[in-house]
């Protein structure tokens, strides 16, 4: 009986042992493939192809027919060769903004017709650079049929690979290490001595001076300086792309204008003063929107400093003042024990009045405390706001960029054959996006020329983050 009690404990023990060893075995094995995996999707999120971080997204060379001559325009469109949803976004809206100039040249070729003429858009084509391995700039050109001025079809886009964000404006600026008022004069000489350099000798001639005046004031004034786009070409040389205002109050377009090397015109002088008197009231009503320019680029209010250490000053009053009275209170206090030794009438004062400190001292605690407390809410509730931000992300993707997104996640466009001979894809948007559901809900449908749909498909895109889910049915 003994010996069998033995060789069950034995058995038993030796399964709990085989147990922790098969637990310990797949542990290991586990812990390693999520870890393998882990370190593999960051080295690949971290490879870039500094060669290529602009390619084509398309590229075609297209032959037109008018008066019996043949002419061939090229269609290059760019899109952004890294992984994220940011640049994702970028590129369709480089897609948004020239695809569809190619799509109607590709149907005017396409035509048979002897006599097709020139397309609206006869050339697209793009530059990018990247500066300091960080800073990628990709800048558009488009130039229209009958246009000898292509300066008007420009667009820069900015995009950071160190934290695979777009580049606002004035991070573009900081990198240059310019203060926005450092950057906004450069760029209103610039602008000015563009309007100057076209329309200078037209001014009293075809051009009353009074217009001229108002259409430079225009052109210079902090709103439209806002509106300039800023980047660093192939030399790293600080450049924008920003409008000129006409006499009539329409926009010429965009003058690509190298901030670096640009001759101010010898005419600026004689109309600065004018034209910056009639940007005053321009000025005006721009004046939050350049406040905050200014802050988000960095630029210290000078008042706000001297107030700042007028603070400080006043701070370190306060504290030698408090140290003095701390210093007169502890005296004060030897001299009431020393007191107490001599009768036992003071001795009982003195017991009164340390009673009473002590009860000042519980209440000076029992402030501090409550201070710390209301100091302590309000950092929670700063930072429950911040994460409320943090969540409430505005909605910045338009309806056609929704469509687009859906389609590249489809792999299916508009127009598009479909697998059942005489069908062909459309898309639609099905439900625009609201605060409390900030999604588009994208439809993907068959149909052939006789009417009949059919949804094959509905993508979910976050108008936030420009994020696709797609479900087909």
């Amino acid at each position: 009986m003994a010996r069998r009690k033995v060789v069950r404990t034995i058995g038993i023990i030796g399964v709990c042992i085989a147990a922790i060893a098969i637990l310990a075995i797949a542990i290991h094995i586990f812990s390693g493939r999520g870890s393998g995996e882990e370190e593999q999707e960051d080295a690949y999120a971290q490879v870039i192809d500094f060669e290529h971080v602009v390619v084509d997204a398309y590229f075609e060379t297209l032959t037109f027919r008018e008066n019996g001559q043949e002419f061939s325009y090229s269609y290059r469109i760019p899109k952004i060769n890294v992984t994220g949803n940011t640049a994702a976004r970028m590129s369709y809206a480089m897609d948004d903004d020239l695809k569809h100039f190619l799509m109607d040249a590709e149907s005017l070729s396409e035509s048979q017709a002897e006599n097709t003429g020139q397309p609206e858009c006869t050339s697209i084509n793009y530059e990018w650079y990247l500066h300091d391995q960080t800073l990628v700039s990709v800048v558009t050109t488009r130039i229209m049929h009958g246009k000898t001025d292509d300066r008007d079809h420009y667009a820069v886009y900015n995009y950071r690979l160190d934290s695979a964000r777009e580049a606002s404006p004035t991070t573009v600026i900081t990198y240059k290490g310019y203060s926005y008022r450092q950057y906004a004069d450069k760029v209103k000489d610039a602008l000015m001595s563009a309007y100057l350099d076209r329309f200078g000798e037209k001014i009293g001639k075809v051009i009353a001076k009074k217009d001229a005046v108002s259409a430079m004031s225009q052109t210079i004034c902090d709103a439209n300086v806002a509106e300039a786009k800023p980047f660093f070409d192939s030399e790293g040389n600080f450049c924008i792309v920003g409008n000129l205002v006409l006499s009539n109050g329409s926009k010429s377009g965009d003058y690509r204008i190298n901030l670096e090397s640009f001759k101010t015109n010898d005419m600026v002088a004689s109309f600065r003063e004018d034209v910056d008197r009639a940007a005053e009231p321009l000025n005006e009503e721009f004046a939050e929107q350049l406040a905050a320019l200014e802050a988000a680029v960095g630029v210290q209010d000078t008042a706000s400093a001297s107030e700042g250490q007028e603070q400080t000053a006043q701070a370190q009053e306060q504290t030698v003042q408090e140290t003095q009275q701390q210093t007169a209170q502890e005296t004060q206090t030897q001299e009431q024990t020393a007191q107490q030794t001599q009768t036992q009438t003071q001795e009982t004062v003195t017991e009164e009045e340390t009673a009473k400190q002590q009860e000042t001292a519980a209440e000076q605690t029992a402030q501090t405390t409550q201070e710390e407390t209301s100091q302590s809410q309000k950092k929670q509730e700063k930072k429950k706001k911040e994460e409320k931000q943090e969540e409430e992300k505005e909605i910045t993707l338009s309806a056609n960029e929704a469509l687009i997104a859906a389609e590249y996640a489809w792999g299916h466009f508009p127009g598009d054959k479909a697998e059942q001979e005489g069908f062909y894809y459309e898309t639609y948007i099905y439900v625009q996006p609201t605060e409390d559901n900030p999604f588009y809900t994208v439809m993907l449908c068959v149909t052939n020329y006789n009417g009949s749909t059919t949804i094959v498909s509905q993508a979910e895109v976050d108008a936030r983050t420009g994020e696709v889910e797609t479900k087909d049915y």
